[in-house]
């Protein structure tokens, strides 16, 4: 056992929190049973996906997860080092495992697999990821558009007309069904090209260390720089909305009311009506992200929520500093292009120079997908599933079973379809049901244990010594199974983006928390959402608490050429807002100013340093 860590089961329970298990399918949670087990593993606090505690429907995510990575890690693709990922909740947070392969022969037996399989794989990746996306535009569509019933007094003549299979009540069931089995249809979609892609990064990574010995992960990284992410739309669509509102003279309006009170007065003028027009046409698709992970129902859209959108044009029109946008892509990936053509005149021979080539072709090929899925299922997908099933709750709650339609996610996905039964059979009897007085009281109770929750702060690690268990995906998200530097003074971490600056720390721990970014400062927060891309080109620099060198806000920080540092421990519980620090996005260190004779000008807003662009 790693000292500091506790085992899985001497996880005590927090004050006013008895209960919690209740809550959650048994299936999710550590077990006397599997105790030998689960205590020999390596757990991580996935908070780079699940931030926070995780409400009883929400966990259907990490049921969706954990089977179908399993499944294509496992059962399809055969990855050799590991089978799938484990998946519990402990004191209402995620915590996750890879399960390794270590017998040598059956490493050797997968590898087999894996090579062929993938191989078929990337020969025709851009079909296969054409028709990925033909799929998951679909899923997304046929989820938006599937009709929630409600259940009239009377059912009218078309049921008479057409039979049972226009009822009401069966369909209010199957339709439930339908939108989980949606659901889990989104993660095997997930994973079918994800795994694939972090293989093709890590063949990189390791044939770049094998010929450049002492190479950094974070120099290898900034040569897949240059993808037009879709992430990125929303942002961009941010600025042409910026730019018309200042060419149609809209700007002194947008300054100086709310979003709320402004739209009747941009509805009275005609450029203001085209000014929306244009907003409305771009809010489908690219402001379909969330302001966090996306991953639970408290995500909240940029379609849905436009007073965010507001907040990020209103920011954009006071920012009066020339900020440092993110070059065009193209700019991006000449860039990467000569960083590579500086470790290619290393190479020794016509051999090497062409295997570098393969593998950074292939890494190159996989990293549209690799971002990209992000907008289209964690994003766009989940947004969409998380309104549905808003609507079911309104059936609920009209007959009487929730007090409120978010009390739906007080329940788990089973008790929720136990109750939408109760509700349609107390419609269709006629009698009274006792349900509504019973939920009620489950879901005042589960408050108070989210709340007890939420006061508790999860260890970052139980179990073993950490390992990657063969899985890409541990390493390149989560920075897994490589040592850190550990400074005499300050901060360390994992070099995510290179350079230095100099500024003011920001604790951000919402999105909200965002509107009140100046420029030049160090943002500090445990994990970075796709939204957060909008502070990326005035900021100084960033730290996370969680990351490896290809998770989201690291990659983001490199295209925005802002040093950063990633997989800080307790970085939000040691650093203050208005404290003076050091980044270091090359060393990954973070040093408060005055420690160990760090020093240096750090006025309000600080400064952004050198970035480097890693050259070997």
């Amino acid at each position: 056992m790693q000292a500091g860590w506790s085992a899985p089961r001497d996880v005590t329970t927090p004050p006013g929190a008895a209960g919690w298990r209740d809550m959650y399918p048994e299936h999710l949670l550590f077990t006397e049973e599997n105790g030998d087990w689960e205590n020999s593993a390596f757990w991580l606090h996935d908070s780079l996906h699940h931030p926070g505690v995780k409400y009883p429907f929400d966990s259907v995510v990490n049921e969706a997860i954990r089977l179908t990575k399993g499944q294509w890690t496992s059962r399809v693709f055969a990855l050799p080092g590991g089978y799938g990922t484990e998946h519990r909740i402990l004191n209402g947070y995620s915590y996750l495992s890879p399960v390794p392969v270590t017998d040598a022969a059956e490493r050797a037996a997968r590898a087999e697999v894996f090579a062929a399989r993938s191989r078929t794989y990337y020969a025709q990746w851009e079909q296969l990821h054409q028709r990925w996306l033909d799929r998951v535009l679909a899923l997304i569509s046929e989820t938006e558009a599937l009709h929630v019933p409600g259940l009239p007094g009377l059912e009218d003549d078309r049921v008479l007309h057409e039979g049972a299979v226009a009822a009401s009540s069966r369909l209010l069931l199957e339709r439930y069904d339908a939108v989980l089995a949606n659901l889990f249809a989104a993660w095997q979609h997930h994973f079918e090209l994800l795994t694939l892609g972090y293989a093709a990064y890590l063949k990189l990574y390791h044939w770049a260390r094998q010929h450049f010995p002492g190479v950094t992960d974070q120099s290898v990284a900034q040569l897949l720089a240059g993808h037009d992410s879709r992430l990125f739309r929303a942002q961009e669509g941010v600025a042409q909305l910026t730019a018309a509102a200042v060419e149609s003279g809209l700007d002194g309006l947008v300054r100086a009311h709310g979003y709320a009170e402004a739209v009747p007065l941009l509805r009275g003028r005609q450029e203001g009506r085209d000014w929306l027009e244009s907003w409305r046409k771009l809010s489908d698709p690219w402001f379909n992200i969330a302001t966090d992970s996306g991953l639970n129902h408290r995500s909240r859209s940029w379609r849905d929520h436009p007073d965010v959108v507001w907040q990020h044009i209103r920011r954009r029109l006071d920012d009066t500093s020339p900020g440092a946008r993110a070059p065009e892509a193209a700019v991006r990936r000449r860039r990467a292009g000569e960083l590579a053509d500086s470790y290619r005149r290393l190479l020794p021979s016509p051999d090497a120079r062409e295997q570098f080539d393969e593998a950074l072709s292939l890494a190159r090929r996989v990293s549209a997908f690799v971002e990209d899925h992000s907008f289209y299922l964690e994003n766009w997908f989940h947004l969409a599933f998380w309104r549905k099933i808003r609507e079911f709750a309104d059936v609920m709650a009209g007959a009487g079973l929730l007090a409120a339609r978010d009390d739906v996610f007080l329940l788990n996905r089973f008790e929720v379809a136990q109750a939408l039964y109760e509700t349609a059979a107390s419609w269709g009897t006629g009698a009274p049901t006792g349900a509504g007085r019973r939920l009620g009281e489950r879901v005042r109770r589960r408050r108070g244990i989210i709340a007890a929750l939420e006061r508790w702060e999860p260890p970052a690690h139980l179990g073993e010594e950490p390992t990657s268990g063969g899985d890409p995906a541990m390493r390149m998200l989560f920075g897994t199974g490589t040592a850190l530097p550990q400074p005499r003074h300050g901060l360390s971490g994992h070099p995510a983006s290179p350079g230095r600056a100099t500024g003011p720390v920001r604790l951000v721990e919402n999105d909200t928390d965002l509107t009140y970014v100046q420029p030049g400062e160090i943002l500090v927060a445990r994990t970075a959402s796709a939204v957060w891309t909008g502070v990326f080109d005035v900021i100084g620099g960033f730290v996370t608490e969680i990351g490896g060198v290809m998770a989201h806000a690291a990659i983001v920080a490199r295209e925005y050429a802002v040093p950063a540092v990633v997989g800080v421990p307790s970085a939000r519980g040691r650093l203050s807002t208005g404290q003076l620090v050091v980044l270091d996005g090359t060393t990954g260190t973070v040093t408060p100013v005055g420690e160990n004779g760090e020093g240096g000008k750090g006025g309000e807003g600080g400064a952004r340093g050198e970035n480097g662009e890693g050259a070997p």
